[in-house]
């Protein structure tokens, strides 16, 4: 599958190694050339920015996000599990 814009929403205001840094960036952009890969740094900015995200990788998604994610095929979170994404629809 292929994805044409990635949205990265990895932060945390305690645990440094949970955050989203350069060499991440670096390195997700060189396994996907030609992928658009954007880093939001808050809840706002994730939100505005995800109707046009094709994949997601987030500590948390709220099943609410969907209705203004048309494009999304793709939900990703390096925590364990998967309680942490909320989503029930079948389309992702």
């Amino acid at each position: 599958m292929t994805y044409n814009k990635i949205l990265v929403y990895l932060t945390h205001p305690h645990v440094d190694v949970w955050n989203f840094k350069s060499e991440h960036m670096a390195l997700l952009q060189s396994l996907l050339p030609g992928t658009a890969v954007q880093v939001c740094t808050n809840a706002k900015e994730f939100k505005d920015k995800l109707p046009e995200a094709d994949a997601v990788i987030v500590w948390v998604f709220k099943e609410e996000w969907l209705e203004n994610a048309p494009k999304l095929k793709l939900i990703a979170t390096p925590a364990a599990g998967n309680d942490w994404i909320s989503c029930s629809h079948q389309r992702i």
